[in-house]
């Protein structure tokens, strides 16, 4: 869980039983407090890892020491840049098995979009096509949390031209609504989750 906020989507899935292990990252110190906070009242705390470090940074960090599962025409310019993570950053995963990404959407200034167009309005420093292909090359599940507004036909043409392996490569956009209202859009990447 690239963004993890307040932990809703690490504490979700680490809450499945045939999850083991969640890695939550999130730059802000006071949110992964209050992630490992929430993890403990929801009982799932021995199974997440916390880590605050910029993720696109992270992220790089781990792609590139990571065979990828794609190529990626896209490269992130920060990742020569210095950046201190707190937590066990430096662990080796070989692989994951789903990256949840929810980039920021820019603060409030989205609700007056009447189309979000992730590709511009996605500046956290990679716009949403890169923070795509990021996830991309650290695993062949990916999931896009957008605001409501984003065109699912844009959402489908995202995965980067030529980066994926074999045929078996799918996108699935869903609706998120609660009380009846449209909430957020949620885009799979891969294969059957």
């Amino acid at each position: 869980d690239a963004f993890t906020g307040c932990g809703c989507n690490a504490i979700a899935l680490a809450s499945q039983l045939r999850v083991g292990k969640v890695v939550s990252v999130d730059v802000c110190p006071e949110k992964i407090r209050c992630t490992r906070r929430n993890a403990a009242v929801y009982g799932v705390l021995h199974k997440i890892e916390f880590i605050q470090a910029d993720a696109s940074l992270l992220l790089e960090r781990w792609a590139s020491s990571t065979p990828s599962l794609y190529s990626s025409s896209s490269s992130s310019s920060s990742s020569s840049s210095s950046c201190s993570f707190h937590g066990d950053a430096s662990f080796g995963y070989s692989s994951f098995d789903c990256v949840c990404i929810g980039p920021p959407w820019g603060g409030p200034d989205y609700l007056a979009a009447d189309c979000y167009d992730v590709e511009t309005m996605i500046r956290c420093p990679l716009n949403g096509m890169e923070w795509l292909a990021l996830a991309l090359r650290l695993s062949s599940h990916v999931t896009m949390m957008v605001p409501r507004s984003t065109k699912a036909e844009q959402l489908a043409s995202l995965p980067p031209a030529g980066s994926m392996v074999g045929s078996e490569f799918a996108v699935e956009v869903e609706d998120v609504a609660i009380n009846y209202k449209s909430k957020m859009r949620v885009a799979y990447y891969g294969g059957s989750f």
